[in-house]
């Protein structure tokens, strides 16, 4: 009988480490994300962190939902880094009559590419958008270029569980093209939720460029 206690007390200890491990993981490979492409998260306050599902729409690597209601915040970032050396590479050895687009250029276009795959794959009209004012979007997000989608969500992997998203869109010329994405059943659902929280910290800016 000892013996068997202390088998159970093994598995049970194994199967804590290997959970504990898995949740580090995700933390050591988000903070070196975070570190390689210059950016810094905030924790807003009351969430916790969940795991991540795998999907055929958007990739993200980190995300957290709200304790008390039904809202997750999803994060995603592209890193530049390998484009832009390809792309400085082309132009100092640019054979004639050849081109190539400044990566920096397809930010916009990148962004609304992802804003339709959270959607759920296809153009979709009712999928809007707003830009930040050049003059406040270096100062608050540490970024070059960004705005706010507005997308109504279909059934997908993305977002399965949910019916309407609001997406942040920040890109810093030749580092990164991040995304914070509010995913909650409805857009009052989640205007409530900014109205409510934006003075507590970590929410709207939870993400964001170092200077």
């Amino acid at each position: 009988m000892k013996k068997l206690n202390l088998l159970i007390i093994l598995l049970f200890t194994a199967a804590i480490s290997h959970a504990q491990t898995a949740t580090d993981s995700t933390e050591i490979k988000f903070q070196k994300v975070l570190e390689d492409n210059k950016m810094e998260f905030t924790m807003p306050v009351g969430t916790v962190k969940i795991p991540l599902v795998k999907n055929m729409q958007v990739r993200y690597d980190y995300a957290v939902k709200f304790k008390d209601k039904p809202i997750e915040i999803r994060y995603s970032v592209f890193s530049l880094g390998d484009r832009i050396a390809q792309y400085k590479k082309f132009l100092k050895d640019k054979p004639p009559g050849s081109s190539m687009v400044d990566p920096n250029a397809s930010s916009k276009t990148f962004a609304y590419t992802v804003a339709l795959n959270v959607g759920g794959g296809t153009m979709d009209p009712a999928i809007g958008f707003n830009a930040f004012p050049p003059e406040h979007v270096k100062p608050e997000f540490g970024a070059d270029w960004g705005g706010t989608w507005i997308i109504p969500i279909k059934n997908n992997s993305f977002g399965t569980d949910y019916k309407y998203g609001i997406m942040i869109s920040l890109h810093r010329d030749d580092v990164a093209d991040a995304y914070i994405i509010y995913l909650g059943n409805s857009g009052q659902e989640l205007f409530n939720m900014f109205k409510e929280n934006m003075a507590l910290g970590g929410l709207f800016y939870s993400l964001k460029f170092k200077e």
